[in-house]
């Protein structure tokens, strides 16, 4: 599926951080379950958040946010499996 998406020139934000327009910073994490081969597995996130400049909002994406804790500079979150946690 990996290999699909990339092929589909669309960017997999796996533990990395855009600005979008200068408006905007889009966080997006690799899942904490790793299915099939994802490579390694997610590094913490937080150092990254508290070196983004506070100037503009920071969006995180997370499938499953077993790791919230680690959000603590974000303005919003986003999860899609949030069941359990």
């Amino acid at each position: 599926m990996k290999n699909l998406i990339i092929s589909a020139n669309i960017t997999i934000l796996e533990d990395e951080a855009i600005t979008i327009d200068d408006k905007a910073v889009l966080v997006g994490r690799k899942d904490s379950s790793l299915i099939g081969n994802q490579g390694e597995n997610r590094s913490d996130i937080s150092y990254k958040l508290e070196e983004i400049s506070d100037c503009l909002p920071i969006v995180v994406l997370d499938h499953q946010p077993s790791n919230i804790n680690e959000y603590k500079h974000a303005d919003l979150i986003l999860s899609g499996h949030t069941h359990q946690e």
